[in-house]
């Protein structure tokens, strides 16, 4: 019996037109189902963290990717997950459970 050929979500179809330029494995990798909501997400992150942004000068648009904010926004995550951490660590060190929820 043939496989069935099931229909390409909206998502799919984006990705897929955006990656044309990309190499086939990368473009059949991001264009499953799962990979291209993943990088629509992915997406989605690095243009609202100012990351990625699209310059129209000459009238075609292109990606720019500003490191120094990747840096910053690297540097900013590292120390709320420590502060975090530190917190948990504060709250609850190991070995020591709340015993005012024991009954």
């Amino acid at each position: 019996m043939a496989k069935r050929k099931t229909k390409k979500t909206a998502a799919q179809q984006l990705v897929g037109t955006a990656a044309m330029g990309l190499p086939s494995p990368m473009r059949s990798a991001i264009g499953s189902r799962w990979g291209a909501r993943l990088a629509i997400v992915v997406a989605i992150v690095l243009f609202a963290s100012g990351i990625a942004t699209v310059d129209w000068t000459g009238g075609t648009p292109h990606l720019k990717i500003d490191r120094e904010r990747a840096q910053e926004v690297r540097r900013e995550i590292r120390n709320d997950v420590e502060h975090i951490a530190e917190r948990q660590e504060n709250d609850n060190p190991w070995g020591q459970w709340p015993t005012e929820n024991r009954r």
